[in-house]
């Protein structure tokens, strides 16, 4: 699986680059449809291997809008490219924001929805249009509550880092919402609406802070919150963990790759969000679940991204639960690869801890002396095959720096070092 992906990242910097560097206006036809059939991680990898050509990229396709919507709204997802984005067209955003209210335009609104699901630069002020956005997304899921709803304003919750924003929902909005996200959750036939809504729920619960110290939560926050409490967190690990086994599935209910992804990255998120004596109170009687998750991700024919998200969503419980040393093994290998970079990079910085730690804790001889080479390979800047290799070097290299349960591994590391002097 590894060549195919690599072969599908050096299809689309060929194309990217032909777009960039033609002295003619490009034809973005060929580039549409190689970026539709591209991965989100594939995508991502092109933004970090090739940053000298993201701004110029932008550039191409501000000039060819309305054409150039489609790739517009997949590209803006990356913080890099929305930021050249508005570099270049300050006033963009807000033009698209007032297009998405006031006409209905689909096109605009999934750019919005892009450049708004990562937080925005310090040096730009969130648009004024905003919170009537936000409340365009919460009446959309009301009237029509399914994933195709529930997706954009799941995304907009994410990269929204100005809390006082919710505070202007109109109070009956969200009561509404809370009220068609809750039955969502009782149809088990869709378990992508069925996470989007938890997601959505766990990111509200995160950004809402009262606003003085007397402020009593609304009913319809104390509604969410009750879904990850003691008295339901059960059923809601059920639906989250039932709902990654059927993602890694060869069925998989015919969902397409990157919606695949996207079910356990969300599962991830909202098994985070649960309070940890919850999560090991619902592990004791419910390890077989996670069984047969495991049994999935052995699947040989299984696509290496989805594999290492769900190896992610797995190790994470390893606290726990005794897994198989095969699952470490396979985590570990997987390390050296670029696909397991973009997922490390794509998940919660807490999540990506955890998981490196217990690698660490498991492959400890291996780890260690694979950041030993790394840490002279960084002083020497030799011995790198590539940026890929560089990064994953530093990124398992801050493990040992960052990791609280580390600190004797740490301290082993820094032996070895001296030794070698």
């Amino acid at each position: 699986m590894e060549i195919e992906e690599q072969t599908d990242i050096q299809v689309i910097i060929r194309v990217i680059e032909r777009a960039v560097t033609a002295p003619y206006t490009p034809d973005l036809h060929a580039l549409d449809l190689q970026v539709e059939q591209a991965s989100d991680g594939t995508l991502r990898q092109w933004v970090n291997c090739k940053p000298c050509q993201v701004s110029l990229f932008a550039a191409v396709l501000l000039e060819q809008r309305p054409t150039a919507n489609k790739l517009l709204a997949r590209f803006s997802c990356f913080e890099s490219f929305r930021d050249a984005l508005l570099e270049r067209s300050p006033a963009y955003l807000n033009l698209l924001l007032h297009h998405a209210i006031e006409n209905g335009n689909e096109e605009d609104l999934n750019i919005c929805v892009s450049m708004l699901s990562n937080p925005l630069p310090e040096n730009i002020s969130v648009p004024a249009q905003v919170p009537v956005f936000l409340n365009k997304l919460l009446s959309d899921v009301a009237q029509n509550p399914c994933a195709a709803k529930l997706k954009p304003l799941c995304d907009v919750m994410q990269g929204l880092s100005n809390a006082d924003l919710i505070q202007l929902i109109p109070n009956n909005l969200m009561e509404a919402f809370q009220r068609e996200g809750t039955k969502i959750l009782r149809n088990l036939n869709d378990p992508l609406s069925t996470l989007l809504s938890l997601a959505t729920f766990t990111r509200i619960r995160k950004l809402w802070k009262p606003t003085n110290s007397t402020q009593e939560n609304p009913q319809w926050l104390a509604n969410i919150c009750q879904i990850f409490g003691p008295k339901s967190s059960n059923k809601t690990l059920d639906l989250v963990i039932i709902s990654a086994v059927m993602a890694c599935s060869t069925s998989s209910n015919g969902y397409k790759l990157n919606e695949r992804i996207l079910l356990v990255e969300l599962a991830m998120e909202i098994c985070h969000e649960i309070d940890e004596d919850l999560r090991k109170t619902w592990l004791s009687a419910n390890s077989s679940k996670l069984a047969k998750l495991c049994e999935k991700l052995k699947q040989p024919d299984i696509n290496a991204e989805l594999q290492v998200t769900g190896l992610t969503l797995l190790i994470t419980f390893s606290q726990w639960l005794t897994l198989p040393p095969d699952v470490y093994d396979s985590m570990y290998q997987r390390l050296l690869t670029q696909t397991t970079y973009h997922v490390m990079n794509a998940i919660p910085e807490l999540v990506r801890d955890i998981l490196l730690e217990r690698l660490l804790v498991y492959c400890e001889s291996k780890y260690l002396g694979f950041c030993f080479v790394s840490l002279h390979r960084l002083q020497d800047a030799i011995g790198f095959d590539g940026l890929k290799d560089l990064k994953i070097g530093q990124l398992l290299i801050s493990t040992l720096r960052n990791s609280e349960q580390a600190a004797n591994f740490r301290r082993a590391f820094l032996r070895k070092v001296s030794e070698s002097q």
